[in-house]
This record gives structure tokens, C-alpha cells and sequence, in this order.
């Protein structure tokens, strides 16, 4: 017994004598080769969970052309009337106001939504009953105040449902808006209605060609104050369909009115808040919904309004509010992400976030932190530039559960150099890692990585970077949103219901080094 116990005693000197050295070891190693040691880290985390079966995407980028150019503001949000009360705020909600939307400039924030068309200006009368959204002088000048302190350009809807007894717009009350505007020198883009085609639901029906003539009225009231921004876009219809009323309408608008606007708006959501499911946001059909639209709404747009710029003036995932519990939280991304891509492939210069607040889908949540999307528009901000990128391999048959889009990289924050390029990457399969393999002129270059996974599963709020929880410091700054440098020889995986950024520093792109424009 005494013979065992000190032949246990020396096995165990042993194995602690084992584990100390080779803590010794890799501490040195570590010192020494640290790149050496986040290869092996690298290799152990993308074999580490046998369950996750791997396939390898390949993906090559023609960096020798611009295919489209989306315009500065790409990324805008929007602001409703709904949540008024929120844009006041204390000295220390203030700071951190500032800094949520300065940190999403250059943009435009639109005013908008379906109050947009219940505002009466400086009056005592409610003529939409409960419904009526009264509106004063101070209320435009805190909009101006948010929209000038974030580097925002406002984008305001005025109300088109007050008519006249021949069926035309009465405006004597919006333009009341527009002289205060040009008055105090504020530097609003406009819009005329919301969603004009979809007005039965509050008893009044705006026929598409008298809304031209509507749109004709309001550019010639524009134009006579020299001081203020003429532009104006529209219609904001409603999403299209097949074949449906919605295209008609757009159609017979723009025959009348393309003359009158200087971008084509459309409103856009996948799926309905009270009948969706938490699959449909990551569902490659659902997102593929999408493409199909805008090859409907084109079909018009280029018939009627060849040249017209086009927007998407008002999306998001779901409509009525966002869907509760899933809107706001990580699986949410898929959505936001592929319509950033697609919209910008497909040539669209602006895409509009409902909202900025307010609601299940908003960036940002009453609580004033940022819910996963708006970390997503922050580096997409900092990331991607304007001229767009062709990625020419890499799709499969049918719909994609794999999917990147390029862009040239940013360069106005400073962080890379002209020639560098950018990456949206999505991971659809549920129970598939993904090896991300860059081709060609990419190929055997650095990556720097950006890659967010949920603090939890996919209904989790809390979103992390590159295995570091994203969260604004107590002071209302933000975290260092740091790359992980990917060498070659390195994987680039994604897991399963995952997405990422990706940056080759060294690309030089030739589309990203000269003027080329589309």
C-alpha cells in the first residue's frame, strides 16, 4: 500500500513537472513566434467542432473594373415622428446621440413614414383627428440641429394627403415648412407622400398621374427659393409585385413625373412582422425574393425613366414594426447584409434604414445601445467605398447559401490605401463551416478579417467581433473594432450562420486605384 501511494505520488510530480514545461514553452514560443502561435489557435478553433461538416468556397473578384457606383450616402436612416420624444434629450443621452450618428455620416436621415402624411405645421387644428402629428418650428430645428451634428443631409417627407375639392394636393399648409426651411438656411432634400399608392386604408385615393402633377406643383414652389435644396425624389411606393397594382402605379407616375424628381424611390421589406418565422432571415428563397423585385421595378423604371437614379427609400427585414425578438437581434444581419450587397450590385445609389429608432427592426434600441445592425452599418461605413466589384465565381445553382460581394475599400477613414478591397461574406448553411478561398489576383495575399458571431445563438442582441463582445464604452465611445490579420496559408473559415467582413490591404485593385466610374 505504502509502495503505491509514493508511486502516485511520484506519477503525479511527473505530470506536474509535464505541464509546467510545457507552459514554459509555449510562453517562450509565443514571445518569439506569435503568428506561429495564432496559426496553430486557428487550426485547433476550425477543427475543434467535429460536428460542423466543412465545404470550400471559392470566390474570384474582377478588381479590373467598376460595375456600379452607389453615391456616398449609400447607407441612410430614417427618423419617424413616432418617436419625437426621443430626439430630446439630457446632456449625457446627448453625447451619446452624438456619437451614435456621427459615427453613421455621410447620409441622409429621412423624415418619413406613414405620420409623415398626418403632420400639420404650426396649427391648432387636427384634422386627422388622433392621428393628426402637430409639428412647430422647434421640432424642424432640432431636426436640423441632429442631422448638421451628425454630417447628415435631412431628406423631409411633406404631407400629401390634405386635398382639394378638384382631387389636386392642397399645400398651403406643407409649404408653410418649406419657407421656414429656406428662411433659416436649413439644407433639406425633399419628398411628397408615403407609400401614395397604398392611401384607402385612410379613405383617400391619389390616382398616379395626379400625383405627378403634385410632384410638378411642389418643384415649382421649390425653385423659387434659390436658398434652400431642390431635390426631390419619389414616389415611395409601396414594394413591387409581379405584375401587380403597385407596378402600374409606378409606371403611370413616372411617365408624368420622372421630369419632376432626381431619384426613383421604392420601399422594401422580405416578410411581414405578424406572420413571419425566425428561418425566413436566413432563408437563401427569402432573400432571393429581393433580386426578382428589383428586376420587376427595373423593368419599368427603364422604360419610363431611363437614367433616373434609384433608391430603396424605406426598408428593412419586416414590415408593421419588425418582427419582436428577431428584428434586432443577430440572425437579423443576414438580411440587412445581403441587401447592402445586392442593392449595390444591382446599381441602387442610396438605401434607407427603418429607423434609426423606434420599433423591433431599429439600430438602435430605447436603451440607447446598438443593436447588431447598427454595429454591422458602422464598419460598413468605415469598409466600403462607392465603386462596386464584380465577384465572378463562387455561385452555385439555384439559391446561394454562400454569398460575398466586393466593393473598392474605403479609404477616407485612414485605415487602408487606395487599391484595397472589400468583402461582404455570409455563411447560410445551419450545420456547415465554410473555407473561404480567395482566387486569382487575391490569391496568397493578407486578409484582414472582421468576423461576428452571436454572444449566444442567433436571437442573441449581443453581437461579437472577432470573439470580443461589441459594446460603447461608459464615455460613448466606441470599442477598437480591430481586424485579425489572416496570412496566407491561414483558413479563412466561417461557421455556421455567420458573417463577415473581409479586407485584402494589398490588393491593388486597378478599378480602385484610378477615376473609373459608373
Amino acid at each position: 500500500m505504502a509502495l503505491e501511494n509514493v508511486f502516485s505520488g511520484h506519477q503525479t510530480r511527473i505530470v506536474i513537472l509535464f505541464c509546467t514545461l510545457t507552459i514554459i514553452v509555449v510562453a517562450i514560443y509565443s514571445v518569439s513566434f506569435p503568428r506561429g502561435v495564432d496559426k496553430i489557435l486557428r487550426f485547433w478553433k476550425s477543427n475543434a467542432n467535429p460536428r460542423h461538416s466543412r465545404i470550400d468556397f471559392s470566390a474570384e473578384i474582377d478588381i479590373s473594373k467598376v460595375i456600379a457606383t452607389v453615391d456616398d450616402k449609400f447607407l441612410s436612416v430614417c427618423l419617424t415622428w413616432r418617436v419625437r420624444d426621443l430626439w430630446k434629450f439630457n446632456s449625457t443621452t446627448e453625447k451619446r446621440l452624438n456619437a451614435l450618428t456621427k459615427a453613421l455620416s455621410p447620409g441622409f436621415v429621412r423624415i418619413g413614414g406613414i405620420p409623415s402624411d398626418f403632420v400639420i405645421f404650426e396649427s391648432s387644428s387636427s384634422p386627422y383627428g388622433k392621428l393628426t402629428v402637430h409639428v412647430g418650428e422647434e421640432d424642424l430645428d432640432r431636426i436640423n440641429e441632429i442631422a448638421e451634428n451628425a454630417g447628415w443631409q435631412v431628406l423631409f417627407t411633406l404631407s400629401v394627403l390634405r386635398r382639394c375639392r378638384n382631387g389636386s394636393w392642397d399645400p398651403s399648409n406643407p409649404f408653410r415648412i418649406v419657407k421656414y426651411v429656406a428662411e433659416k438656411g436649413y439644407k433639406f432634400g425633399w419628398e411628397l407622400g408615403n407609400e401614395s399608392n397604398h392611401l384607402k386604408r385612410f379613405n383617400v385615393t391619389v390616382s398616379p398621374y395626379q400625383l405627378a402633377k403634385d410632384f410638378e406643383t411642389l418643384r415649382q414652389h421649390l425653385t423659387s427659393f434659390p436658398a434652400i435644396k431642390h431635390f426631390l425624389v419619389g414616389p415611395d411606393v409601396t414594394q413591387p409585385r409581379a405584375r401587380g397594382k403597385t407596378l402600374r402605379y409606378l409606371k403611370g407616375f413616372l411617365e408624368k413625373g420622372h421630369s419632376s424628381i432626381d431619384a426613383v424611390t421604392w420601399h422594401h421589406y422580405y416578410v411581414r412582422s405578424q406572420d413571419c418565422s425566425l428561418a425566413q432571415f436566413y432563408s437563401p428563397q427569402v432573400l432571393d425574393t429581393l433580386r426578382q423585385k428589383i428586376k420587376d421595378a427595373d423593368a419599368v423604371i427603364g422604360k419610363t425613366a431611363p437614367g433616373l437614379p434609384t433608391w430603396l427609400g424605406e426598408t428593412s427585414s419586416a414590415s408593421g414594426g419588425g418582427a419582436e425578438g428577431i428584428s434586432d437581434r443577430f440572425v437579423a444581419g443576414f438580411m440587412w447584409l445581403d441587401k447592402l450587397g445586392l442593392a449595390a450590385q444591382q446599381g441602387f445609389k442610396v438605401v434607407i434604414r427603418q429607423a434609426l429608432f423606434y420599433g423591433n427592426y431599429s439600430l438602435i434600441g430605447r436603451d440607447l445601445e446598438p443593436n447588431p445592425d447598427y454595429w454591422l452599418s458602422l464598419l460598413h461605413k468605415k469598409l466600403f467605398g462607392t465603386k462596386v466589384l464584380e465577384v465572378k465565381r463562387g455561385h452555385q445553382n439555384g439559391s446561394e447559401m454562400v454569398r460575398m460581394y466586393a466593393h473598392c475599400t474605403n479609404t477616407n477613414p485612414g485605415y487602408y490605401k487606395q487599391g484595397a478591397v472589400s468583402l461582404i461574406a455570409m455563411n447560410l448553411h445551419t450545420n456547415k463551416e465554410v473555407h473561404v478561398i480567395l482566387e486569382s489576383s487575391l490569391k496568397e495575399l493578407d486578409v484582414d478579417e472582421y468576423l461576428f458571431t452571436p454572444a449566444g445563438n442567433i436571437t442573441s442582441r449581443g453581437m461579437k467581433l472577432n470573439g470580443k463582445l461589441l459594446e460603447m464604452n461608459r464615455d460613448s465611445s466606441f470599442p477598437v473594432l480591430a481586424p485579425r490579420r489572416v496570412q496566407p496559408g491561414d483558413q479563412l473559415i466561417l461557421p455556421p450562420l455567420t458573417y463577415a467582413f473581409y479586407v485584402v490591404p494589398e490588393a491593388h485593385a486597378l478599378a480602385c486605384l484610378g477615376s473609373q466610374d459608373v
